[in-house]
Parts: structure tokens; C-alpha cells; sequence
């Protein structure tokens, strides 16, 4: 029961910002900025809370022996994970610091492109949704908001590209699916349990880049920057506070 509910958040979180657009009107900038930067913020706390501690414990430790050379590998995947969501953004064309909707990609090609890198995003963001088999809240929650502006950002470019709204809630469902797949095909797949550390590792590299990057911004005034230092404060105490947290 617990998986299904997971799922059905996962689904209907990833449908809200695009159905928010499609059905009512489009965010201002500001307002999406500052969803961005929660979500950015609740992933980052999830990553050094939760998921971090996680693979390094596997990898330090196996029945009692330290393993120096897997603790060298898992870092790599890391590393990897962050180099491979550099090259997906450079075909994604979605840029966290400026998510323009007015100003999104107009041709179907460009649209279904961009549908495909954040397919692939959403995919392996949904391997570390359950872990020893019970699911990993922080994630799933992080995850879903993390979902909604790249949903407003997709469904704009649906739209921009003459998609129909029926259209685009279809390709839109595409992306919703994603991450449960992803999830899925961990659980399924049998062999790839032997790999989940380093599995693990290279999706922690993806969201490190995505928090990096959602964080990171110079170019505002200080009113905003105040704004967004209160909210990545709340969004660090939130994932503190999960009870997913105190093991």
C-alpha cells in the first residue's frame, strides 16, 4: 500500500505544474524561481541526510572490513552522475536560473527533445525512491517538488510548439511516469541490485549538479536573496525534521 501511495504522489505531483498552466495561468518568474530554489534545497539536505550516508556506509563497511577501493568507485559514480546532467542540460536547453516560459524552445522537435533529457532525468532521479525495500520519503518528496516547475517548464514548451492541451497532458504523463519506471526497474531488474551503491551514487552526482545549480545565483537583489536564504533554511529544517531522518 505504501508503494502505491508513493507512486500515485509521484504521478500526480509531476502532473500539478503543467496541469497549473494548462488549466489556470502561468506562474511569474519569481514564484517559479523561489519553487526552484525550495526544491533545490529539500533534494541537497536529502542527498547529505539520507542518500550520502547511505551508499558510504555500504561502501566502507561489508561484514566488517573497510573497502577503500568501493568507498574510490562510489566517489567516481558521483563524480560521473554530475558530469553526465552537465552534457543532458546542454540538450535539455532548461536553465534553472532563468526559467523563462515565455521565451521556451517553440519547434515540436526542440519540445520532444526536451521531453526526452528530462525523461531520462526523472528516470534514474526514481532509482533511490525505495530502499531496502521501504520508501525513501525524503526522496519522494523531494522529487515531486522538484517535478512541478520542470512540468510548467515542459508543458510551456508543449504549448509554444502548437501542441494542443490534450496533447500535451499526454507527453506531460510521459514525464510523470518516469521516475515510478525508473523505481521499478531497480525493484525488477534483479542483477542490478548487485550495483545499487554505485547506481545510487551516480543519480546523487545528477542532484548535486540540479542543487548546484538551482542555488547558486548572484545575479538578484538582496530582497530576493534573502527570500531564497529563508526559504533554503525551511527547506533544510523540513527534511531534518522527517522522521525518515531519525534511524
Amino acid at each position: 500500500m505504501e508503494q502505491v501511495i508513493s507512486y500515485l504522489s509521484l504521478f500526480i505531483g509531476a502532473l500539478l505544474g503543467g496541469i497549473w498552466i494548462l488549466y489556470w495561468q502561468k506562474p511569474t518568474e519569481k514564484v517559479l524561481k523561489l519553487i526552484i530554489v525550495f526544491g533545490g534545497a529539500f533534494l541537497f539536505a536529502t542527498c547529505f541526510l539520507d542518500l550520502i550516508p547511505s551508499i558510504f556506509e555500504h561502501a566502507l563497511i561489508d561484514f566488517n572490513r573497510i573497502q577503500p577501493q568501493k568507498a574510490f568507485f562510489t566517489s567516481f559514480f558521483v563524480l560521473l552522475g554530475f558530469l553526465i546532467n552537465i552534457i543532458f542540460e546542454q540538450f535539455s536547453h532548461y536553465d534553472e536560473h532563468n526559467p523563462d516560459l515565455n521565451n521556451v524552445k517553440s519547434t515540436k522537435s526542440s519540445s520532444l527533445l526536451l521531453l526526452l533529457a528530462l525523461s531520462i532525468h526523472a528516470y534514474l532521479e526514481g532509482f533511490p525512491i525505495y530502499i531496502n525495500d521501504q520508501p525513501n520519503i525524503p526522496m519522494v518528496i523531494g522529487i515531486i517538488i522538484h517535478n512541478i516547475p520542470l512540468s510548467i517548464f515542459l508543458v510551456a514548451a508543449f504549448r509554444n510548439s502548437n501542441f494542443n492541451k490534450t496533447q500535451s497532458l499526454l507527453l506531460l504523463c510521459v514525464f510523470a511516469s518516469m521516475a515510478i519506471l525508473g523505481s521499478l526497474t531497480k525493484q525488477l531488474v534483479v542483477f542490478l541490485g548487485n550495483y545499487d551503491t554505485y547506481i545510487t551514487a551516480f543519480v546523487i552526482g545528477i542532484l548535486l549538479h540540479v542543487c548546484f545549480t538551482t542555488l547558486y545565483d548572484n545575479n538578484e537583489d538582496k530582497k530576493y536573496n534573502l527570500q531564497r536564504l529563508i526559504i533554503i533554511i525551511v527547506a533544510f529544517a523540513f527534511v531534518i525534521l522527517l522522521p525518515d531522518n531519525f534511524h
